[in-house]
């Protein structure tokens, strides 16, 4: 199996961790679950609560035992937190999915930087967050172009925050209004 360069994975992580997936959430959070604001809150105060509780702990681990194996289990965490919030509709699995979400981001948060600092070496990284920062801004641009350019062919109400920002650089929209009956 082919193992790509440390430089690689973390650009390739930069590219992904900035696209603007928390939209997307956003999005299937209220107009397809219809949570409400109260549970909107809760659910960023069960996660904000799970990383103010899990930051040193899970630091220690990523400094005591292997980085590397720390952003993997971040990841994998973050993922199947995701994952499950797709699979269920009850509230309160959501805000606790959500903690869950929050306890797997400990487990990356700093971990990468110091990760990629060991693997380049410190008089070598800054170039490397330079580049890493480049590839973020690029996941967030094409994060935000590819989804409104799909929501635009759709017919749906949602497609209309995406759509005006496409307009104003001169596409024109094909999706008409829905008159409110």
């Amino acid at each position: 199996m082919r193992r790509f360069r440390a430089t690689t994975v973390y650009y390739g992580l930069s590219f992904g961790g900035y696209m603007p997936t928390w939209v997307v959430m956003s999005v299937y959070l209220v107009s397809e679950l219809h949570l409400s604001p109260l549970q909107l809150v809760l659910m960023g105060t069960a996660m904000e609560a799970a990383v103010f509780l899990f930051e040193v702990p899970t630091g220690v681990v990523a400094d005591t035992y292997s980085r590397r194996l720390s952003i993997v289990i971040g990841y994998l965490g973050m993922g199947l937190a995701w994952l499950a919030v797709g699979l269920v509709s009850a509230p309160w699995l959501i805000i606790a999915l959500w903690a869950v979400w929050g306890l797997s981001y400990t487990f990356t948060s700093g971990a990468e930087e110091a990760w990629i600092a060991d693997e380049v070496g410190a008089d070598s990284v800054a170039p490397v967050f330079l580049r890493a920062a480049r590839w973020g801004q690029a996941g967030a641009v094409v994060g935000t172009g590819v989804p409104a350019l799909v929501l635009k062919r759709s017919n749906s109400p949602m497609a209309f925050s995406s759509i005006a920002i496409l307009d104003r650089r001169g596409h024109r929209s094909h999706v008409q209004p829905r008159s409110a009956a």
